[in-house]
């Protein structure tokens, strides 16, 4: 039995042997000589997938990162027991302790709807309900992630239609998932007409501070080059500071990458809140996160997310790794 690789660009793709090298990463359109940005600038990122994992190409090919979706961890080709700290991960090195009380509730709140005043219930079902409530954060978040996951893919296609690459996709069924897609439609509405989106859930890795991630989408005005809009899109009930701190890292990475500027005034981070209950977004841009989610400016929140990233190594090293990974 022959066995094959899926070569991906964009929606197509072609099944090439195994014994085939992989395809040289796609050459990006050249930019206009005014443009203080790298050359090596990619609206798409090559993916082979071989058994479920995605290699990437960085760096103009200097770099091969491999990314599992099915568990989201990401390594260095020929190194998969040395897994990369990716964002997300390391922000479970910041306390929240907001969630402590909201699981309680989501616990007691399970038991409530679940026990009738007067019903005699036996051992079995009293076990059930006991285990249930325990879990019952985790079932809502899990409710939650699949709606956001579905709409995050939504906005990846949309946004792959405005670079040329597949068809604009259709109105999903589920009334949130598609509150969350109009939400969308509707902050895309607002931007300025001469906008030039440069890449839709796009792997990123800084190659000297070791942090990997995906972003949801960058962009810029054909009119303003040189200043780059990071784009995360978020379906939760509301924006955390966190948020912030793991922009900071794909705008650091991706800048690393192309020699794009990562200052104040050219780096940009967008986060838009997709709300998926009343189809509006809210835009937090990079005044109103500076001033009003963290109180402190880009260089600050990606200094704290490296701090972030230091203690994640140290808990990473230690033998309560597996247990702070499930967290």
């Amino acid at each position: 039995m022959n066995s094959f690789y899926i070569y991906i660009t964009g929606r197509q793709c072609r099944f090439i042997p195994l014994s085939t090298p992989y395809p040289a990463p796609p050459t990006p359109s050249p930019l206009p000589p005014s443009l203080p940005l790298s050359t090596r600038v990619s609206t798409t990122t090559l993916r082979v997938l071989r058994w479920g994992m995605e290699k990437i190409p960085l760096y103009g090919g200097e770099v091969v990162l491999c990314f599992n979706p099915r568990n989201h961890t990401y390594w260095l080709d020929g190194h998969p027991k040395d897994i990369l700290p990716n964002a997300t991960g390391v922000l479970k090195a910041l306390a929240k302790p907001q969630l402590i009380g909201w699981a309680a509730r989501m616990a007691s709140e399970h038991w409530y709807d679940a026990v009738t005043p007067g019903e005699v219930l036996d051992e079995v079902q009293c076990e059930t309900i006991l285990e249930n409530a325990k879990l019952a954060h985790k079932t809502y978040t899990g409710g939650r992630g699949n709606i956001g996951t579905l709409v995050h893919n939504l906005c990846e296609e949309a946004i792959n239609h405005y670079m040329g690459l597949n068809p604009y996709p259709k109105d999903p069924v589920n009334p949130h998932v598609l509150n969350g897609f109009r939400a969308f439609e509707g902050w895309v509405a607002g931007l300025p007409d001469d906008i030039q989106w440069l890449m839709s859930e796009r792997i990123t890795y800084h190659r000297e501070n070791g942090h990997c991630g995906t972003i949801d989408a960058a962009w810029r005005q054909k009119s303003a080059l040189d200043i780059i809009h990071y784009v995360d899109f978020k379906t939760g009930s509301g924006i955390w500071p966190e948020a912030a701190l793991q922009l900071s890292s794909y705008a650091a990475a991706l800048s690393y990458e192309m020699d794009w500027p990562f200052v104040d005034g050219q780096t940009v981070r967008d986060i838009i809140h997709l709300d998926i209950n009343n189809g509006k977004a809210k835009l937090w841009d990079e005044a109103r996160i500076s001033s009003k989610l963290t109180g402190y400016g880009l260089s600050a929140d990606y200094r704290q997310f490296l701090t972030l990233l230091d203690t994640y190594k140290w808990i990473m090293g230690g033998p309560n790794k597996w247990s702070f990974l499930k967290a």
